[in-house]
């Protein structure tokens, strides 16, 4: 864990604690990242009917963990870092109450989906004092006197609510997906005439990624990294297992090559599925099949799609898509790589498929770009390339996209970059 240094007799700066607020955060992110993985999951939330029988629900306090920028925007004087990705917590101490409504339509039903989602919220507003050097005496009100109110708490936030499906026959209503950056914890059903909610209404989520309290004791961690196919041995004592799968990451599009004004831009692979489930038994001697990285492209050609990694047959995550196929235009571009889809697994912890690779763009002459390879939930997706000819970057985590490559006006065709291959993680418990 990195520690600022402060000396006696130094004048210290706002910087020093804000880093040593950061460095704690990150040393906590990353020992819950190594205890449970990156993947989105909750705790608690535990949804009941209210206190006095209302058309209402209960959600208890519960934290998220959630893979998030280290910090989206500017921490006071230290500047946004979009770069690193870290997993954060956020904590909701006390329990929610939301409404509902009944269907209007006699025999009518409808599902709402209780769902979560961690936010970063800067709260506190207080217009500060501020030193005066012309008046050492009299503060200033807020920076340089204006007065203006400023956040004093970055809190790791948790967004609750209720998201109602479409009313349809009892019995043929259905749950409505997730929102984008949410995950599902329980299912209300109501419906028409109800006046109340009770907890028979209430069910959870099929797929809420709920922390699964083993009772065990962590044993070890077998990492699977090179591609192809091994069987897998339990270190003696194992009981059950948290297995994590990622797909290989898709190659970057070649770049074709340019006459006249024209350039040449390949896009890049899409990143590779992520899923995660926890298998108690009948796991010992099954196969792990690490993906192989998807090929850069050719001089003007496209590259080849990620791998699909496994763990066994109930464990699967697709590899991500290549860049997609050239087309002729002015200037020439290709259209972005796919991500990988997540097959079903065993259990309800699962992540989706990884980032599509990014549609190439050019804007004039000479300031263009290829598309960047779409990052895993490690990250690593490969820089966008241009300005020159260039060949496209290869990725640099597991599973991400590589970048496409880029030509100049009147240049010859370059290469993509390659993806990076998939990755099996094994957790170990007795």
């Amino acid at each position: 864990m990195d520690r600022v240094i402060i000396y006696p007799g130094q004048v210290p700066l706002e910087t020093d604690l804000l880093s040593t607020n950061r460095n704690s955060m990150l040393a906590l992110s990353k020992l819950a990242a190594a205890m449970l993985g990156v993947a989105t999951l909750v705790n608690g939330f535990a949804t009941t009917q209210t206190t006095v029988p209302s058309l209402g629900v209960q959600v208890a306090a519960g934290e998220i963990y959630s893979s998030q920028n280290l910090d989206g925007t500017a921490y006071s004087s230290l500047a946004a870092d979009t770069t690193h990705q870290i997993l954060k917590q956020g904590i909701s101490l006390d329990p929610v109450i939301l409404g509902i409504a009944a269907p209007v339509v006699a025999g009518q039903s409808i599902n709402y989906l209780i769902e979560v989602s961690y936010q970063d919220q800067d709260l506190g507003l207080v217009v500060l004092p501020y030193y005066n050097a012309s008046n050492p005496g009299t503060a200033y009100s807020g920076p340089s006197n204006s007065g203006v109110s400023q956040a004093t708490l970055r809190k790791g936030a948790v967004v609750i609510q209720a998201k109602a499906g479409v009313s349809a026959t009892t019995g043929t209503q259905a749950t409505p997906a997730p929102d984008a950056g949410f995950v599902g914890v329980y299912v209300v059903t109501i419906a028409f005439g109800a006046a109340t909610v009770i907890n028979a209404n209430i069910t959870p989520y099929p797929s809420a990624p709920f922390i699964v309290n083993t009772g065990q004791r962590l044993v070890n961690v077998q990492t699977f990294s090179t591609p192809g196919a091994t069987v897998y041995t339990p270190t003696p004592g194992t009981k059950s297992i948290i297995v994590e799968v990622l797909g290989g990451g898709g190659g970057g599009t070649g770049s074709p090559a340019a006459t006249g004004a024209q350039v040449g831009l390949g896009t890049g692979g899409g990143a590779g599925a992520y899923a995660k489930s926890r298998l108690t038994s009948a796991f010992s001697g099954l196969t792990v099949t690490v993906g192989a990285a998807g090929a850069a492209g050719a001089a003007g050609a496209v590259g080849s799609g990620g791998g699909q990694s496994s763990f066994g047959a109930t464990v699967i995550a697709n590899g991500g898509g290549n860049g997609g196929a050239l087309a002729a235009a002015v200037p020439i571009f290709t259209l972005g790589g796919g991500s990988g889809a997540a097959a079903p697994v065993t259990g309800n912890m699962v992540n989706g498929g990884g980032a599509s690779g990014a549609l190439a763009l050019a804007t004039s002459l000479p300031s263009f770009a290829s598309g960047a390879g779409g990052s895993s939930v490690f990250g690593g997706g490969a820089p966008f390339v241009g300005g020159s000819s260039m060949s496209g970057a290869a990725a640099t985590a597991p599973g991400a996209g590589g970048s496409g490559g880029a030509t100049a006006a009147s240049g010859v065709a370059q290469v993509g970059g390659a993806g990076g291959p998939g990755l099996v993680i094994i957790h170990e418990y007795s």
